[in-house]
């Protein structure tokens, strides 16, 4: 069994690109630190067979944590968490 990361919609529920896509790679390590803003790269796609597969949860959870820096306000920049994910097997 393999899981994949799927987006359902920006953590504010205003429409996105990468609503109901899957995420087909990530690295919250590009971009901009410590300056509050969404950072990251993030590639989606609409189809299943070409997203980005985990051998565990915990593995696709790891990813959606990634960390780049601190926010101004000291907590943890994970800019993916701009979006609600849900984590789905096959």
């Amino acid at each position: 069994m393999a899981y994949v990361i799927r987006i359902i919609s920006k953590a504010d529920e205003t429409p996105s690109e990468c609503d109901g896509q899957w995420v087909m790679s990530y690295d919250a390590h590009v971009g901009p630190q410590n300056d509050g803003l969404i950072s990251g790269y993030l590639i989606t796609t609409p189809e299943l067979r070409r997203a980005k597969k985990f051998a565990t949860q915990q593995e696709a959870l790891e990813c959606y944590g990634q960390q780049n820096g601190l926010r101004p306000d000291g907590k943890p920049n994970r800019p993916m968490t701009a979006f609600t994910v849900c984590i789905e097997s096959i």
